[in-house]
């Protein structure tokens, strides 16, 4: 069984890339392909902002991944330093700071070494920037 880990650095807003990243995570699952994590930086935090709402009749990215990350045991982890320039806070960040929670449900913060080390178990490394 093949191991993936990917690395996801463009936003939810960007449609095609979106689309992209969603047919490979569906392709690789379907192909029985592990997937050690799905990891988000630079702007691919803004797929874990809870303050981000998608219209009705927009297509929602969003929440197709987290389906999809819950329906496959996912691991959806937000790069902690990436996610505090974009003001995105779990409960112990905001508890911190007096603010409110805007991690989304179902993904986590961690450091680089989190994705270091999910890397260094893949047999592959993908990402989509």
């Amino acid at each position: 069984m093949t191991r993936i880990a990917i690395m996801l650095g463009t936003g939810p807003d960007n449609e095609s890339a979106a689309n992209t990243v969603l047919g490979f995570v569906e392709a690789a699952l379907a192909a029985d392909c592990a997937i050690e994590t799905v990891f988000l930086n630079h702007d691919g935090i803004y797929w874990a902002h809870g303050a981000r709402h998608t219209a009705t009749d927009d297509f929602d990215p969003v929440s197709r991944l987290v389906a999809l990350a819950a329906a496959n045991d996912l691991e959806l982890v937000a790069c902690s330093a990436a996610a505090q320039r974009r003001g995105v806070m779990d409960q112990s960040l905001a508890a911190e700071r007096g603010e409110a929670v805007s991690l989304r449900e179902g993904f986590t913060l961690a450091g680089l070494g989190h994705w270091c080390e999910a890397a260094a178990r893949a047999d592959r490394v993908v990402q989509f920037r």
